[in-house]
């Protein structure tokens, strides 16, 4: 799941600021939180998946297709990483433990 988190400081002007994280759940993995009635089993910063990423988007009348055209292209790109950042995180999920994406440690990163 993509979800779009606002700054806690934005105030209602100009430009709208946001983060993008992406959670995942396995919900008929026996063991995982999801399976338990967790709402996720793991999730990460879109820049930490997708390398060229910015960490903050900010969204304003004048960019918003401009944002909205660089939002599906990181989606398509995140969605092309996950399939090998979520063997270790299934593995954790599977004993019952939750995650960072990717997990660290691990040596797979995400690459743009």
């Amino acid at each position: 799941m993509l979800r779009l988190q606002g700054s806690g400081w934005n105030s209602g002007a100009a430009p709208w600021m946001f983060y993008v994280n992406i959670s995942v759940r396995f919900k008929n993995l026996p063991g995982s939180l999801a399976s338990q009635g967790s709402k996720y089993d793991a999730d990460g910063r879109i820049e930490r998946i997708v390398q060229e990423a910015p960490a903050r988007f900010e969204l304003t009348g004048q960019n918003f297709n401009e944002v909205v055209a660089l939002l599906a292209s990181l989606s398509e790109k995140a969605s092309a990483l996950l399939p090998e950042l979520l063997v270790p995180v299934r593995e954790r999920a599977s004993r019952g433990l939750y995650s960072s994406i990717p997990v660290p440690g691990t040596g797979i990163v995400g690459e743009a």
